[in-house]
């Protein structure tokens, strides 16, 4: 059995900073000033985990930005975000996607030399080493978008270091499986993946949460912050331990400061619309307790039948 020398990061995907939150024009400028700087703040609560855990580095799996041309203001808070891990020791891995493909505009700054951002032609090889002694400890390699559309399976480009028995992390942001509910962009089986030969999958795109396979792990991480009523429930990354004889556990943490969700509520039985707004009160009391923190977004789906219909 081989020896590893045991670390742990935080691997994150699909930031989507300064999102628009397209189809909410009709709701209260306040509000919608919160929706859109929800992003910012769970990207702020991203670092206080990392901090928090005492990872050793992050990798981002693609979509950092909500658009190709995205704002000056999320490039530059991104940019305060790497400058503040940087200082607690934390190296960053990231690779850009579909709505931040390599070609669109950007903000020219100076290299962060904590900071490893993979291009887009064959993945690059690069070590990471742990916080506390500087020991080696994983090889990741990462592929970003050249364009928005990417309708190639880029997996097959990527290549575990021979002769290496280092822990091997894959950056990748694509679609395994056909997920129906987003667009087929570096489309892969679950089998490609495996067959690479590398230990963990740090995959993007796909806005559910899901581990996808086992040894290897096979992660989407899901979105840092929901954005509207396709995305429900908490939202926010994984922090993966790995150990001496290289097995993996991965802890959820909750990112999100505004949470989506969808409730039911019957009129069965409800005699007139005073009893059904009284309905409609209980469940956001309900709601309020649940979530006294947090902003919340809710829809009702009202069923059943009867005379308030």
């Amino acid at each position: 059995m081989t020896v590893m020398i045991p670390f742990r990061f935080l691997h994150a995907a699909d930031l989507h900073l300064d999102s628009r939150f397209i189809g909410l024009a009709h709701i209260p400028p306040a509000v919608r000033s919160l929706l859109r700087e929800s992003t910012f703040a769970a990207l702020g609560r991203l670092v206080g985990v990392a901090i928090k855990e005492q990872v050793d580095f992050v990798v981002i799996s693609g979509d950092i930005y909500d658009i190709s041309d995205s704002s000056l203001q999320g490039q530059l808070r991104f940019q305060e975000v790497l400058l503040e891990l940087g200082r607690e020791g934390i190296s960053v891995f990231m690779i850009h996607g579909n709505h931040d493909p390599l070609d669109g505009p950007r903000l020219r700054s100076v290299p962060l030399q904590h900071v490893t951002v993979f291009g887009s032609d064959t993945p690059e090889q690069v070590t990471a080493t742990r916080r506390s002694d500087g020991c080696e400890v994983a090889i990741i390699s990462g592929l970003s978008y050249p364009t928005m559309k990417v309708t190639e399976n880029t997996s097959q480009r990527f290549e575990r270091k021979p002769n290496c028995d280092l822990y091997h992390i894959a950056l990748h942001h694509c679609n395994v499986d056909g997920d129906l509910q987003h667009e087929t962009y570096a489309p892969c089986s679950r089998k490609d993946l495996i067959a690479r030969g590398y230990d963990y999958w740090a995959l993007g795109h796909i806005h559910t949460r899901s581990i996808l396979h086992e040894r290897p792990f096979i992660v989407y991480p899901g979105n840092i912050q929901g954005r509207s009523i396709k995305e429900t429930g908490e939202k926010g990354c994984y922090v993966v331990e790995v150990n001496e004889d290289g097995t993996t556990h991965l802890k959820f943490h909750g990112l999100d400061v505004v949470r989506w969700q969808v409730r039911e509520i019957s009129i069965q039985g409800l005699k007139d619309e005073v009893q059904w707004i009284q309905a409609v009160e209980r469940e956001i009391e309900e709601i309020r307790e649940e979530y006294p923190q947090m902003m919340t977004v809710v829809r009702f789906r009202l069923t059943g039948r009867g005379a308030v219909h």
